[in-house]
């Protein structure tokens, strides 16, 4: 092999070590500074989102994690169909309907496209 090659075969390799090595050291201090950090802050009162009270009740966290889940796929699916940008401020649940009505709003949307 030409020795240009052999030369830039192993810059390569070298990178990627050195790449992933930095990448495996940061996960670990992150890790550590997790583990300090829930030291220093002490055991908390509960998960974020749930209320002892009844008075207020709020989402269990996991439930607006899939919400905030559902809001970003249905924006990236709205983006892709309309090939623009926009900004979903509301997201309203329709109840099962009668098939005549599906139909009669996929027609709708279909027909937007057009």
């Amino acid at each position: 092999m030409n020795p240009d090659m052999v030369a830039g075969l192993t810059i390569t390799a070298v990178g990627l070590i050195i790449v992933f090595t930095v990448l495996v050291v940061l996960s670990y201090c992150f890790s550590a500074m997790k583990l300090v950090a829930g030291r220093a802050e002490g055991k908390a009162a509960g998960p974020v989102g749930v209320h002892d009270s009844e008075e207020s009740p709020s989402i269990p966290v996991a439930d607006v994690a899939d919400q905030i889940e559902l809001v970003v796929a249905i924006s990236a699916a709205l983006a892709a169909f309309l090939d623009e940008a926009h900004v979903v401020t509301s997201i309203r649940r329709v109840e099962d309907t009668a098939a005549w009505s599906r139909t009669g709003r996929h027609d709708q949307m279909v027909s937007w496209r057009g």
